[in-house]
């Protein structure tokens, strides 16, 4: 049996990408222009899925109406398709999402990825047996 291995994380370029073409495909959905809000929303979800760990971003949904929510009161980001019981998903609330200036969660989405970089351990060509 194979263990995956921990995806690696994706450049803040490659989750900023992602996140604008998820969202720019949600709001066209909508009938709706990609706008400010529109990056606002994007830059949040790259923070987000970095936060939560995804290596990509497949979607971006809105909450249906149920007991619990509101139609579109949370967006989500999918990493896997939308079916699949093993994708990875992470949400937030859609006004807290257009209410972080894009310039902000830009930064924040720069730390992230160096505070993994610092994290990630560097392999060596050593062998371990010989630092003794």
């Amino acid at each position: 049996m194979n263990t995956p291995h921990p995806a690696p994380a994706a450049s803040p370029e490659a989750l900023s990408q992602q996140a604008e073409a998820g969202v720019r495909r949600l709001e066209a959905g909508l009938g709706r222009p990609f706008d400010a809000n529109s990056e606002r929303l994007s830059a949040s979800l790259a923070v987000l899925a970095s936060e939560q760990g995804l290596s990509r971003i497949d979607h971006v949904v809105l909450s249906e109406r149920n007991a619990q929510v509101g139609q579109g009161e949370l967006v989500f980001v999918v990493q896997g398709a939308l079916g699949d019981p093993a994708q990875l998903r992470a949400h937030m609330r859609t006004e807290q999402a257009v209410a972080i200036p894009a310039a902000q969660s830009r930064e924040r989405l720069r730390q992230l990825h160096e505070q993994h970089q610092l994290a990630t351990p560097v392999q060596t060509l050593a062998d371990p047996q010989l630092s003794r």
